[in-house]
């Protein structure tokens, strides 16, 4: 029954317009966040102290921040954990599931640097941005996949940086 419904969703999500893909994109990827949030306080899974992810960016002003944060990493990032992934592992393997699973853990790797729980949290998102590159790329090409979700992934860490401006202390999942 849940493996028929998220077909069924997946399905939903793929024949959607440009706009309204974006935003479930979008959404999904803050739901991975949110989900894992409680990870933040189970001992094992932190370090004391722990700078917030993206802080020493913002440290060295707004425009510098919003430009690797919001423009330059999500670029960077879906061309190494989505885009080369996923298509590598395509021409191994037409099994998406697969594929999603290998791009979602290099993706949580690629934030291990963090600490042990943002890399968790990333592998989550991984899931996501892993799973709409597929969905796109199903519908439209392979350029247009990469930068759907390029646009996803900014958007959100431009929410994350908006968040960590008005509530420095305060912000779990930046």
């Amino acid at each position: 029954m849940i493996v028929k419904n998220l077909s069924n969703f997946l399905t939903w999500w793929r024949g959607l317009s440009f706009i309204k893909f974006t935003g479930i994109f979008l959404l999904l990827s803050f739901a991975a966040k949110v989900a894992t949030a409680g990870l933040v306080f189970i001992p094992f899974f932190t370090i004391e102290d722990e700078p917030i992810v993206g802080l020493e960016d913002m440290e060295k002003g707004l425009p510098y921040g919003i430009a690797v944060l919001v423009a330059l990493m999500p670029i960077v990032e879906t061309f190494l954990y989505q885009y080369l992934p996923i298509i590598i592992v395509n021409k191994f393997s037409k099994n998406k599931y697969l594929q999603v699973f290998i791009s979602a853990i290099l993706f949580g790797l690629g934030h291990i640097t963090h600490s042990i729980s943002y890399a968790i949290f990333a592998i989550f998102t991984g899931v996501v941005l892993a799973t709409g590159f597929i969905l796109y790329k199903e519908n439209h090409s392979t350029q247009k996949a990469f930068w759907v979700t390029a646009l996803v992934h900014g958007l959100f860490n431009l929410v994350s940086v908006l968040l960590m401006l008005v509530f420095p202390e305060e912000i779990l999942f930046s």
